[in-house]
């Protein structure tokens, strides 16, 4: 076979072999730069950086489950009034804590703020410090029901028909059968103004940069079709790294250089 028509068929081959690797240029990249970032996770705490970044949310699609709920603390201050929206637990539209289950009510003890849940009553700052996590150990029932104030500001709990009273330094409950008259939290609606800033802040918490780079890497930023894309660009890889090395054998058979 004459090196006319050794080069006729090589020829083409290469010219395939040059487009398939501009084309795969920028998945290349994109998969280099997110296979590195994934892979220092934890150091680089990405499963904490929030995304904020508003078209992104949208891309998304994010909406949070059910309307948000406010709670009164007894005390007619709306500066500590406590908030939840689908996970998400607000101070006065300051993010308490995320990922947390809904609160039986809140109310206002003194310097702290006192919020209910299912086993756990959870103590913060007016600015929105956590200061203590009352539980089992503390006499905490499991299936609290309401929280609530009785007329000396004693911290009252119900669960099963039964009232739960906190001791002066808010350090423990004993079940009391004396009849005592209590202000119960009782769950609100929360105004069309702080509605719309609560949910702002809960997009906030739904995105991390880890989540983002795993889409991106994995193709499911665009939804199934980016799925399929990724595959195809796997077998474009594929078929470079055979092509590469079939050209470079074929010089090497020739002997070029």
């Amino acid at each position: 076979m004459t090196r006319a028509r050794r080069t006729s068929r090589v020829g083409p081959w290469r010219r395939r072999h040059s487009r398939l690797g501009i084309l795969s240029a920028a998945f290349v990249l994109l998969l280099s730069v997110t296979g590195v970032l994934l892979n220092h996770s934890a150091a680089l705490r990405l499963d904490q950086r929030r995304v904020a970044v508003g078209w992104l949310l949208d891309w998304y699609g994010f909406e949070p489950a059910g309307e948000a709920v406010s709670y009164g603390n007894g005390d007619g201050d709306g500066e500590s009034a406590v908030s939840w929206l689908d996970g998400c637990l607000f101070l006065a539209g300051r993010l308490l804590d995320d990922l947390t289950d809904r609160p039986v009510g809140a109310v206002r003890v003194g310097p702290v703020i006192a919020v209910g849940f299912p086993g756990e009553v959870r103590l913060f700052t007016p600015q929105g410090r956590m200061v203590d996590r009352l539980g089992d150990d503390a006499g905490v029932p499991l299936e609290v029901e309401r929280i609530g104030l009785r007329a000396e500001e004693g911290l009252v709990l119900e669960a099963g028909g039964r009232s739960y009273l906190a001791d002066e330094a808010l350090t423990g409950f004993a079940p009391t059968s004396a009849a005592i008259e209590v202000t119960w939290s009782q769950p609100a609606p929360v105004a069309a103004a702080t509605r719309e800033a609560l949910h702002t802040a809960w997009l906030g918490r739904r995105l991390t940069l880890q989540r983002l780079l795993l889409d991106l890497h994995s193709g499911r930023f665009w939804g199934p079709l980016g799925v399929w894309l990724m595959d195809a660009m796997a077998l474009i890889f594929v078929v470079l790294a055979l092509s590469g090395a079939w050209l470079w054998w074929r010089r090497s058979r020739n002997g070029a250089p």
